[in-house]
């Protein structure tokens, strides 16, 4: 516990010496969890929504899912529809 509390007090100073970094990785990650739940929300995938609305790693998971899961079709087949007047 007491370890915990050093390092706690080390992020503290670090904040106060780079608080424009801090302010720029703060914006960094925002930007893409907002982008993400959003994209989420809409497709309806609750547990990506979930997990990412918890774990905090920098906006990593967020861009994966963005660019990489999100994309995916797992077992979805696309329907592909006839016109009936075709020949």
């Amino acid at each position: 516990m007491n370890q915990f509390i050093q390092s706690m007090g080390q992020f503290d100073a670090w904040l106060q010496a780079h608080p424009i970094l801090a302010g720029i990785f703060l914006v960094w990650v925002l930007l893409w969890k907002g982008l993400a739940l959003w994209k989420a929300a809409q497709k309806t995938e609750t547990y990506w929504f979930i997990a990412m609305l918890i774990l905090n790693i920098g906006g990593i998971l967020e861009i994966l899912y963005y660019f990489i899961f999100s994309e995916k079709k797992f077992g979805k087949k696309k329907d592909i529809s006839i016109s009936e007047n075709s020949n």
